[in-house]
């Protein structure tokens, strides 16, 4: 296990060291621009504060477990051809760990997308906000690029959000709930409070979205809401409850043999969303297990999944078609 250094994360909005500096310092890829979301410090936070830390997982310095998120960042990938939408990445790990991969921004910066990785607070390490925590950070995150959209060129009206497992329970979170306040505007003192936490679109992959029994993962409901949850936190942690017509489109996409998060998961969401008449898009493939990233074995259908999202994409708006 290796700690990351405090003095790897900026002490403002990506201008105090130089994007090559700090992003070596936390072990990125030197393309990679890292801010804080917090920079008056986390609410909520501990007496003793997590340690943050992380373990290898390959060759590439980005593909890396991180535990004790301590002070939740963005970091900040740029395309070469911009197609002007954003996308804030939230990677999985039960709620316990986030499991990073650097395939994710390589793959959607190629097709244009300006990617923003989420290091969001898991809710398992004391902070006074609970389940809510890494509902504060994605809210404060989409707040965050939205503000400072014209810094990275970026469109503020083509903001996404992409999760996967449960980040994908980060990221329908911020679809269904961005109208909750889950901080206050003392906690930051900067004008992107005053902006919309809505995301644009959202993209959930092989998502965790309810905490209901029968259909939750039960590592993810474990963490995030404890032993025996009352039926009122289990309402407000389930995200299909909170699905309105406001909720943006949504790409979803997940295995049927997934023996880790139940198909019902998406299924549910989708259903929500017809019934809310919101603008849902679901593809439930036959196999493919858990942990759909971008690198899948090409045999199987399940491989397109990249590919039929950037079209949706398109057609829907939030981004430039692929070029060829």
């Amino acid at each position: 296990m290796i700690a990351v250094p405090r003095r790897s994360v900026l002490a403002g909005m990506g201008l105090t060291l130089p994007a090559s500096v700090a992003a070596a310092q936390c072990g990125l890829s030197p393309a990679a621009q890292v801010i804080r979301l917090w920079p008056k410090g986390v609410p909520g936070a501990p007496s003793l504060l997590p340690t943050e830390r992380y373990t290898p997982r390959g060759t590439d310095p980005r593909d890396r477990v991180v535990t004790g998120v301590a002070d939740p960042t963005l970091s900040v990938y740029r395309p070469a051809q911009p197609n002007g939408a954003a996308l804030v990445v939230a990677q999985g790990g039960g709620y316990v760990r986030i499991a990073q991969t650097g395939s994710v921004p390589d793959y959607f910066t190629r097709n244009g997308y300006t990617v923003f990785e989420l290091l969001y607070r898991l809710p398992t390490d004391g902070w006074a906000a609970g389940p809510e925590a890494p509902l504060q950070d994605v809210q404060r995150a989409v707040r965050v690029v939205r503000a400072h959209a014209a810094r990275w060129g970026v469109d503020p009206a083509r903001v996404g959000v992409l999760g996967f497992s449960a980040g994908g329970h980060v990221a329908s979170g911020a679809a269904t709930r961005f109208a909750t306040r889950t901080y206050g505007a003392s906690d930051v003192l900067d004008g992107a409070e005053a902006l919309s936490a809505r995301p644009d679109f959202a993209v959930l992959v092989c998502p965790v979205i309810t905490m209901q029994t029968g259909r939750a993962h039960g590592g993810s409901r474990r963490a995030l809401v404890g032993e025996t949850p009352t039926a009122a936190v289990l309402d407000r942690t389930s995200n299909e409850r909170h699905v309105t017509a406001e909720t943006p489109p949504t790409f979803l996409v997940h295995a049927a043999d997934d023996p880790t998060v139940p198909v019902e998961n998406s299924i549910g969401m989708f259903q929500a969303m017809r019934d809310a008449k919101a603008r849902p898009e679901l593809h439930v493939f036959q196999e493919g297990g858990h942990g759909l990233g971008v690198r899948i074995k090409p045999e199987l259908p399940v491989s397109a999944w990249p590919e039929l999202m950037l079209g949706w994409a398109g057609r829907n708006g939030f981004s430039a078609p692929r070029a060829a």
